[in-house]
């Protein structure tokens, strides 16, 4: 879960899972299909069963997200690797609250598997896909 550091002088931060409950959270639209359909797992988070919290504001652009976001509109969750936060100086909020971990894959020919390109590009993923919070950074 990340916001802006003007959205935490305006509302506070969040310092438990209930606290959410008062805050301005900014989810992924769930009257679309999207393949992550976990994206808004801190409205679920904590609440009994069948109840969700009401979000502030629905969009089904993760880019919105962020900008929302950066401009202090509410608290989003977004991947830890995003570059959008490290870009837009937003802040974890609740950072020993870890949202679930989404598995990536990518298919290729048996043809291809020994192919330069495949092999740049896997590690181009396992870049871009590296948890940075591991590394200590």
């Amino acid at each position: 879960m990340y916001a802006s550091l003007e959205y935490l002088k305006e509302f506070g931060t969040p310092q438990t899972i209930d606290d959410l409950d008062n805050h301005r959270l900014i989810s992924f639209g769930d009257r679309i299909d999207h393949p992550y359909n976990v994206a808004n797992w801190f409205l679920r988070l904590r609440c009994k069963t069948g109840e969700i919290r009401k979000p502030f504001l629905e969009i089904n652009s993760f880019y919105g997200m962020l900008k929302l976001a950066e401009e202090g509109v509410g608290i989003i969750t977004v991947v830890n690797n995003n570059p959008g936060i490290k870009k837009l100086g937003l802040i974890r909020v609740l950072p020993k609250i870890d949202g679930p971990i989404v598995e990536t894959f990518y298919n290729y020919s048996k043809s291809l598997e020994k192919s330069k390109r495949v092999r740049v590009f896997c590690d181009f993923l396992r870049g871009v896909f590296t948890d940075e919070t591991r590394q200590g950074t």
